[in-house]
């Protein structure tokens, strides 16, 4: 698989979390909580205040988001549907009209709560 250009800057890299293995991806909250760098408060908050008309119907047209690619010997079909379940949630939290913050979309555990209070305090 290659690549085909750069990630915007913006992104820092962590679209679609290359660097997150499966186990984190089922519990893509706890990872998102100790996620750095952390652009503004919260990022479904940003991108709920972001939202235009352009940017919305946009979204609106991922409701039912999915890869053309499947998965490879390095990148698993699993992997692919962790990551397409995970932009759907994102695209209906950010249309849904509601105020949501990013924890509210991806839970975050108690137990990830518990190690981020050990090791900063």
């Amino acid at each position: 698989m290659s690549g085909i250009r750069p990630a915007p800057i913006f992104d820092l890299n962590n679209a679609l979390f290359p660097t997150v293995t499966v186990y984190d991806l089922k519990q893509i909250g706890d990872k998102l909580f100790y996620m750095e760098p952390k652009i503004g408060e919260d990022f479904t908050r940003t991108g709920q205040l972001a939202l235009n008309d352009t940017i919305r119907e946009k979204l609106e047209n991922m409701r039912d988001f999915s890869f053309t690619f499947r998965g490879d010997e390095l990148f698993s079909e699993g992997r692919v549907g962790l990551l397409e379940n995970i932009v759907r949630k994102q695209v209906e939290a950010l249309l849904s009209g509601k105020r949501l913050t990013t924890e509210d979309v991806f839970p975050v555990s108690s137990a990830a709560r518990k190690r981020f209070e050990d090791d900063y305090n």
